[in-house]
């Protein structure tokens, strides 16, 4: 059981370590966008406060948008390095070829839909809640036996030999061979052991007693995260098809935002925001899908249902 729980927490290690790697992609590559369009507002701003169409304060702003976005990018490629080194940490060699993820995808709830059949699933075949049913019941047999030295014992032994003996009675040597037979029945009765024995068995009482409320708590606890990793799914099912929605009318609203740049009922400030907006939006997107796989992959964890063949129908 211990062996089964290691196995699925690898599996969910390498996958909350791929995903980290391709969000950490992802947010490189946001941060390289959003310095590029700075940079070409900045552009922008400078020829048009030289042609005075706008004031400095448009120049300024952008200049410090450019700076921001500058170290950004820096803090997103150190980033990305380290959930590199994350991954190779858990797989050994490097990891050199990414695969993203395909888009779109459905978004489905958790099979079967009923929250408390989950629940049930769990409590009855989560590997580390069967692991503290397990260390109760050895913890129980041994506070039976240390508790057993208290009383008295009684054994019984018998044994059987023959031995060969070489006798003469003067003319010539004879062969006698003489049976034995022994049994004994031998009672022990503890007295004193210099209060050894009753400390034994107040240790074994108190770790029994450790092992029930260690039961209890990862019991609880069980119950806890399946409920969590349920209502994960869910969430992040509509917060995925919420932020897809957003991107779209972020991306629009960029557009619209540019335009009134153009003719000069916005400013610069709001063209860089709305391009802010966009990307930000974009990177919680790709985020959240990631968070929707790795949620489920955890609901199954907690159900005891998690393995390989999982992992094989995440990369189709």
């Amino acid at each position: 059981l211990k062996y089964l729980s290691a196995q699925q927490n690898l599996i969910l290690r390498v996958v909350d370590g791929y995903f980290g790697l391709l969000k950490a992609m992802d947010n490189y590559e946001a941060a390289i966008s959003e310095h590029t369009a700075v940079k070409r507002h900045l552009e922008e701003a400078s020829q048009r406060y030289k042609a005075g169409i706008i004031a400095v304060t448009d120049v300024e702003v952008a200049k410090a948008r450019r700076t921001n976005a500058v170290a950004a990018k820096i803090d997103a490629k150190n980033e990305l390095k380290n959930q590199q080194e994350f991954l190779q940490q858990i797989v050994n060699p490097p990891v050199e070829a990414f695969y993203r993820l395909r888009a779109p995808f459905d978004l489905t709830p958790p099979i079967p839909a009923d929250r408390m059949q989950w629940v049930k699933q769990a409590l009855a075949d989560n590997f580390d809640l069967q692991v503290a049913r397990f260390n109760v019941a050895l913890a129980r047999q041994t506070l039976k036996s240390a508790s057993a030295q208290h009383l008295p014992t009684l054994s019984l032994g018998a044994t059987l030999g023959k031995t060969t003996q070489l006798s003469s009675d003067g003319t010539r040597p004879t062969v006698e061979r003489p049976r034995t037979s022994n049994v004994n029945l031998t009672l022990s009765i503890p007295i004193f052991a210099g209060f050894g024995t009753e400390a034994q068995a107040k240790e074994k009482h108190f770790l029994y007693q450790k092992s029930f409320f260690e039961l209890e708590t990862q019991h609880r606890k069980t119950e806890l995260l399946t409920n969590q990793h349920y209502r994960g799914v869910l969430t992040f099912m509509s917060r995925t098809k919420a932020l897809k929605q957003a991107s779209t009318s972020n991306e629009v609203a960029l557009k619209a935002t540019n335009a009134a740049f153009g003719v000069g009922t916005r400013t610069i400030v709001d063209v860089l925001d709305a391009q802010s907006s966009l990307i930000t939006a974009q990177k919680e997107y790709q985020a959240s899908r990631y968070d929707y796989l790795l949620e489920g992959l955890r609901l199954k964890s907690m159900a005891g249902i998690l393995d390989t063949n999982d992992l094989i129908a995440l990369n189709a």
